[in-house]
């Protein structure tokens, strides 16, 4: 990365680290939370059968506040500029986590699912630095190693976020640690995340930004790059690499706590693990770039899945996770960097914020729906969700290579 463009895209990445280290320390006690009956969130009479089914709403909640809040942040910021929308959506979340620390120490169900919903409505910090990634990008090239990096920043977060997280809310490591101090130190690192964008980040995009747009208008544009056949086809394909990586992302914990009677403190390390190969993934992605396309890359991600799921179905011990994660990581890592580059390279700068907020909503549906059909297959069998997932990941990749072609050099605005 040249100094120029380093200097530019440093906040934007202080920035997603800082936010998915706070969203990731939630993640490694959500199992723990609904499953261990001593805690007292879930009374003792709820069946293991309704515990995975809330384990799966429970997931989908923060997803379903994304699929309203990523295209709206992302067309906002099309029209009023990405600075001021980062700003607004970094601003609204810090409240979104001291209510989930709320609802834990009340032991209210009700409203902690209500805060992880509000937390996705108001988080809009992936689109729009993604648009301001591809703002700065100065060629292809540029581009694809940007959005790679992108996912390396967010993947470190998600690498210290649960560690830390797990330890936070494990009591035996400082007495007065509990399942909620996570959310709170959450809280204080977006709001540091606040200031870093109010001091470092300058505007991103170039073109006069006009503050007037018809509500009418601003609300038909939304979901208006859904309707393009040629978009239509890659989003059906990232739909489906999605709700692979998200029944493995909040399914396979549940798999090792019912299989291996994993702690917190446990899930954290091997989720931090798994984000390894993640974060070490675009250094190879301008080696790929000489060979395959995006569409091609994608695809080959999706046949690396498939086979990972099935080696780790296949394993009898946890000690066999520190090699059989590492593929996956990888085929994840794709998932997240190249379905979004294969959406910005078919669309004009200045829609770039409305086809990547589009492309987060497609993520977070296949996240809500994974959630919520994940419950059900994860009270029929455990591995269920994975089996399913592998499967969805195969076919992604049978789509992208027979179904999708890749674009022509220059885009045009829709």
């Amino acid at each position: 990365m040249k100094r120029s463009q380093l200097k530019e895209s440093l906040p934007i990445f202080l920035v997603l680290f800082l936010g998915y280290f706070g969203y990731g320390m939630g993640l490694p006690i959500y199992p723990p939370l609904l499953f261990d009956p001593e805690l007292g969130m879930l009374p003792h009479t709820q069946s293991l059968w309704e515990r995975n089914i809330l384990m799966g709403l429970l997931t989908a909640m923060y997803p379903l506040g994304q699929i309203i809040g990523g295209p709206l942040l992302g067309r906002l910021s099309d029209q009023y500029g990405r600075r001021k929308l980062l700003l607004y959506s970094v601003a609204l979340v810090i409240p979104t986590y001291i209510l989930s620390a709320i609802a834990i120490n009340l032991s209210s169900v009700g409203l902690f699912f209500f805060s992880r919903w509000i937390c996705g409505l108001f988080e809009g910090i992936i689109v729009i630095a993604t648009a301001a990634m591809a703002d700065i990008s100065c060629s292809h090239k540029d581009k694809v190693s940007n959005f790679g990096w992108i996912v390396t920043v967010s993947g470190s977060g998600v690498i210290f976020g649960p560690l830390i997280g797990g330890f936070l809310a494990d009591s035996t490591v400082i007495s007065w640690f509990n399942f909620a101090t996570p959310f709170y130190l959450a809280a204080i690192f977006t709001f540091i995340c606040f200031f870093l964008v109010y001091w470092l980040f300058e505007e991103s995009l170039k073109k006069n930004i006009t503050g007037k747009l018809k509500p009418k208008e601003f609300f038909a544009s939304l979901f208006s790059c859904i309707r393009v056949s040629d978009l239509q086809l890659v989003y059906f394909a990232n739909f489906k690499y999605y709700l692979c990586i998200f029944f493995f992302l909040s399914f396979f914990p549940v798999l090792l706590v019912q299989l291996f009677g994993f702690s917190a403190a446990s899930l954290g390390l091997f989720e931090g693990y798994l984000s390894i190969p993640i974060c070490i993934s675009p250094f190879f992605y301008r080696f790929l770039s000489r060979y395959l396309s995006p569409r091609q890359t994608a695809a080959v991600g999706g046949v690396v899945f498939f086979l990972s799921i099935i080696l780790i179905l296949l394993i009898d011990s946890p000690g066999w996770l520190y090699f059989t994660l590492i593929p996956p990581g990888f085929a994840i890592a794709i998932g997240f960097s190249y379905t979004v580059l294969m959406i910005s390279d078919r669309v004009g700068e200045n829609i770039q914020g409305a086809a990547l907020g589009t492309n987060q909503s497609v993520l977070v549906a296949a996240e809500a729906l994974a959630g919520i059909f994940g419950g059900v297959l994860s009270g029929a069998w455990v591995k269920l969700p994975l089996i399913v997932g592998g499967v969805l990941a195969l076919s992604a990749a049978f789509w992208l290579l027979w179904r999708v072609l890749d674009p022509p050099s220059s885009t045009a605005d829709i």
